[in-house]
């Protein structure tokens, strides 16, 4: 993939979605509260372009995460039927947090819809604790994002 502007350059993946209908509001506009779950399908297909089926890691009880902070900056609309190009990046690692950096473009445009940033802390649910990132998880986000 060749990123189309300098914004996401240090990108390695991203993933399109087409806006649906009940996802704009009555401004004709994407609801703000959709961005949340586009970020979130992104991040899912993310983790299976590096391997790692998110719903198969859940069942198996390998790895899960919670969010612990979200941030979104809007900086254009998007309206109905337009495609929107998902730029998804882990800039680094913690113990046990996953910084998810996200820019939102217009397909195959230097429009930047929204900049965004997720923190995923890896958690095990039967001790109801944040826990150490799976080190084979670590390693696949390692390895595709180069550091």
């Amino acid at each position: 993939m060749q990123p189309v502007h300098s914004a996401v350059k240090d990108y390695r993946f991203y993933h399109q979605i087409r806006v649906r209908y009940p996802e704009v509001d009555m401004q004709q506009i994407v609801f703000n509260a959709n961005y949340l779950t586009y970020l979130d399908m992104a991040w899912v297909e993310y983790l299976r372009n590096i391997g790692l089926d998110y719903g198969e890691l859940l069942k198996n009880h390998e790895f899960d995460s919670v969010v612990a902070k979200v941030t979104m900056e809007y900086k254009k609309p998007a309206r109905y039927d337009e495609v929107l190009d998902i730029y998804v990046r882990v800039p680094k690692l913690g113990n046990k947090s996953i910084p998810i950096h996200f820019t939102v473009c217009k397909e195959g445009t230097e429009e930047i819809v929204l900049e965004g940033e997720i923190f995923h802390v890896s958690y095990d649910f039967e001790k109801e604790l944040s826990c150490p990132i799976p080190a084979f998880v670590e390693e696949k986000i390692r390895l595709f994002e180069g550091f």
